[in-house]
Parts: structure tokens; sequence; C-alpha cells
């Protein structure tokens, strides 16, 4: 038991000494986590192929009487819609 002690020792102090000393450096432990990724929720995309516009280019005249049978012309634009297919300025629909 002594012997082993004593070689213990030596063998210790030599390693000591000759600057030979390996200290242990534990390695670093890298928790890597899965990004999070949030979605949320999008309004659904409505595709309206069919465009309302407008166009008021056909007069309307309207001639009504005043005081004294007096006539009075009345020129009017009313509004006209109509609908353009929008699919049709798009390539691949």
């Amino acid at each position: 038991m002594r012997t082993l002690l004593f070689l213990s020792v030596i063998c210790f102090g030599s390693v000591v000494n000759a600057q030979e000393w390996i200290q242990y450096v534990p390695e670093p432990v890298v928790i890597e986590r899965p990004p999070v990724v949030y979605t949320v929720p999008q309004p659904p995309v409505i595709i309206n192929r069919w465009v309302p516009y407008y166009y008021n280019y056909i007069p309307v005249v309207e001639i009504r009487r005043g005081w004294f049978f007096r006539r009075e012309r009345l020129i009017a634009y009313p509004v006209r819609v109509d609908r353009f297919n929008r699919a049709s300025l798009y390539y691949g629909y």
C-alpha cells in the first residue's frame, strides 16, 4: 500500500514539475433551440375579375316649361355603370 501511494505521488509530482499537466476544460454545452415561427392568419384574398367602371358621355336633355310657358332645357349626364373583365389584362389567368 505504501508502494502504491509512493508511486502515485512520484508520478503526480513528475507531471506537475514537467508542466505537462493538462487541465480539464469541459466543452461548453450549446443547446440549439429550433426557431419559433409565428404564423399570423391572413385575410382571404378575393379576386374580383369583373371591375366596375363608370362613364357618362351620353347626354340626356330634359325640356321643361317654366313661368309664362318659358322653355327650359336641362342637360344631364347620368352615370352609367359597366363591367370590365380584368382577367384579360394579365397573362396566365
